[in-house]
């Protein structure tokens, strides 16, 4: 089993009593790459609440347009 942690951090201000932070462990269900074209892929992961994250980029080309869609999946 592949689990992804998603963590979100907020700070109100300077003092310690208003930072906040969240850590959350997701398990993974499916993972692979998507192709753009022979010079651009993504490495990424769906996890089980659906979202979809890209992972790395693995492609060659130096520029290069993030996919909003992956297997007919938003990308978040």
């Amino acid at each position: 089993m592949s689990l992804v942690i998603v963590s979100s951090c907020c700070m109100f201000n300077s003092t310690v009593e208003d930072r906040c932070s969240a850590i959350t462990a997701t398990k993974i269900v499916e993972q692979g790459t998507y192709e753009v074209d022979d010079n651009t892929s993504f490495e990424y992961a769906v996890t089980e609440f659906g979202n979809t994250y890209i992972r790395k980029y693995t492609g060659t080309t130096e520029e290069f347009v993030i996919p909003s869609e992956i297997n007919a999946k938003e990308v978040t």
